[in-house]
Formats: C-alpha cells, structure tokens, sequence
C-alpha cells in the first residue's frame, strides 16, 4: 500500500493538532516496512527535523516560501493540480483536517474535535467554515474516520450524523520525555534558566475562550486572598482568539506580579515546566482529548481538570475534576489538591501509572490497523 500522510499542521499554529501528527507520523514511519509512504505537502528545513533517520518520500521547502506555497496549494487550487499529475496512483490518503486533496485514493481522516460546531462562538467565522469544509470532506470521501476519544466519537454521530460503524477511536499517545524528574538540583536549574521558581500553579494551552483561562485567574484572586497559598500561577500557551480580557484582568488585581505569562513554551522546557509545578490545573471547557492532562500525568504531578467532553476519560480516577464554569468548584478542587497531601500522593501515583497505558506506538499501530481496514474495504461515507 502506497499511503500520502498530511503534515500541514507543521506548517501551522494548532498546538494540539501538530503534536499529534507530529508523534503520530513518527511511529508510523518507525513501523513502516513494506509501505512507501509521502510526507505532504511539503517540509521545510525546520519541520524536517521531527522525521530524521526516518525512510519517507517528500518535497522540502526553504522556510521563507513557506507561506506562500501553502497558499498556493491550500487556496488557489494548486492541490488540483498536483493531484492530477502525480498523487492519483497513491493507494490511500490520511489527513487530521489540515489539508483536503482532491485525490481518488481511499481517504482516512481523524477529527480531533467539535468545537466549531458545539461551541461556534469561541472561533472566528473563517475557523468555523474552514471546519465545515472539513466535515463535509470526510462525509464526502472517507472511507473510515479516527475518533481521537469516545467522547468525540459520540459528538461525531450527534452532530455530523456519521454512522458509528465508520468511526474508530484511537486514543492520543505521551513521549517518553514526560517522566517524573528525580533530580530537585536539576530541576530547579533548568526552571531557573526559563524564568521560573518554586512553588507555582502550572496551566498550558492556547490563550482563547474554550480553555476557560480567565475563569482560572479569578478562581486564582480568591486562592491568594481566601486562601493565602504562596503559589504563583504560570500561564503557558500562545496567543489564540479573544485573548485580551485575560490580561485586563490580571493587570486590573492585586495579583499581577504573582501570574507569570510565558507565551509560547518549546516542547523541550514542557516536562520542567510539568515536573515543578505544584498542580496542573486545565479547566478547559471542551477538550478532543486534552494532551496536556495526559504529559501533567505522566510526570507525576497532580492534576486539576474539567468534568466534561473527554476529560475525565482521559484523566480516570487519577485527577480531581471539577466544574469549569464554578469558581466555587476550581477554588476547592486546587485547595484540596494543595492541602490534602494523601489525595496528592495518590492522584501523583495513580496518574503515573495511568499515563503508561497511553502510548504513540499504540496509536500508531492501531491507526495503521484502520489503514488496512479502509483500504480493503474501500467503502465511502455518503452524504
């Protein structure tokens, strides 16, 4: 089977998406042995990095064209061409909804999530009807769809009305870089080098409505005030859509020294960032998966989080959940988790051993599994 694999998240700021099609392309590539496989539709001399030593077919690209050649295949009609001329007598085309081709191969797509459709307002117009477009492919011209958890597979029947026998759920993997550090003289050295010092409240994830960021800075006031732990809260995460009002309001209290923004965190410094923080906190209100969850987990620290979408899937009986739209609620569930040193013992243990049954082999061994299903099978989605 001759298989084309969309990288163009690379290309692109979705955080979530790129790391999964970044671990998930890795481990497809490092079982690959009788598949000739393209990387599509280009690497640049950057992104070539993620794939080293590693046998694939592909175009790279000097980094400044980068936008302009996406432009060109993703806009203007470039990927007709292309199609045409070289990527029909592929066997099969696997894309996470970056990058829409119009081949005639059999084509496999994941949806990490819903939340254009569930919670519109949180996007931008042309986010949501890119999305559209997205579903509409997939109902058009794939023959199987990768749930990332069954928590958006059960969205992908409700709201795209997508037969569930034509939906495999695969869950997300976490690298094996996301480990409990043992080394407190380490630690704090390599904190210290990004900026950052003991004892903090860690949360990670784009700066936008849906993670429910300003919630957290309000529930973070009363822990100083009511409280009076002596975290500091470190904000990590690029800049996403409607962002301002979360630093309006830490520069509108009496707390603005004791909120660190980071910005945008390389995955590098991430298991520092994990490893020193008293609690992960993501009260996120919808997740596909929720990838941080799973890495905070994995390196043993204790973890906050929200009660819906796929997060208490993913996190099990090893995170405190709570309501992320009650301050009330995320006010106790961190003072618990702060002050409880038994529930943080066992949420630290048993997230640990949670974490290790979430692997990228697995993920790519079974996503290979549907490749083969797809294309033996050959059956396309009607509308």
């Amino acid at each position: 089977m001759k298989i084309i694999l969309d990288i163009s998240p690379l290309l692109l700021e979705s955080v979530g998406v790129r790391s999964y099609t970044i671990n998930l392309v890795r481990n497809i590539l490092k079982l690959n042995e009788e598949r000739e496989v393209l990387l599509f539709p280009f690497l640049t001399e950057k992104t070539k990095k993620h794939f080293e030593g590693l046998h694939y077919k592909g175009f790279v690209f000097n980094e400044r064209y980068q936008k302009w050649l996406f432009a060109i295949l993703s806009h203007l009609g470039g990927g007709n061409l292309i199609s045409k001329r070289y990527l029909n007598h592929w066997d099969l085309f696997w894309t996470p909804g970056t990058f829409l081709l119009p081949v005639r191969c059999c084509v496999v797509g994941t949806i990490n999530d819903l939340t254009t459709i569930i919670f519109p307002q949180f996007h931008k117009r042309k986010v949501v009807e890119h999305q559209e477009k997205v579903f509409n492919y997939f109902k058009e011209r794939a023959s199987l769809i990768i749930a990332i958890s069954e928590n958006t597979k059960s969205d992908i029947v409700k709201y795209l009305h997508i037969p569930e026998d034509k939906i495999r759920t695969i869950y997300c993997g976490v690298g094996d870089e996301f480990r409990r550090i043992e080394d407190v003289q380490y630690l704090k050295s390599r904190l210290k080098g990004i900026g950052i010092d003991y004892p903090y409240l860690f949360y990670l994830g784009t700066l936008e409505p849906r993670k429910n960021v300003e919630r957290l800075i309000e529930t973070f006031i009363r822990l100083k005030k009511e409280k009076r732990i002596n975290e500091k809260l470190v904000v990590s995460g690029m800049q996403g859509w409607d962002y301002q009002s979360i630093f309006d309001r830490v520069a509108s209290s009496s707390i603005e020294k004791e909120v660190i923004f980071t910005g945008f965190v390389p995955s590098e410094s991430l298991p520092f960032l994990y490893n020193g923080a008293s609690a992960f906190v993501y009260p996120s209100l919808y997740e596909g998966f929720g990838l941080p969850v799973l890495e905070a987990m994995a390196c043993g620290v204790p973890v906050v989080t929200s009660n819906v979408s796929s997060l208490p899937e993913v996190a099990g009986d090893a995170a405190v959940l709570i309501n992320p739209y009650s301050v009330d609620d995320l006010t106790n569930g961190i003072s618990r988790i702060l002050s409880d040193e038994d529930l943080r013992n066992s949420c630290m243990t048993k997230g640990i051993e949670r974490a290790k049954s979430f692997s990228w082999e697995r993920c790519a061994i079974e996503t290979l599994k549907v490749f083969n299903e797809a294309y033996n099978g050959n059956v396309f989605l009607s509308r």
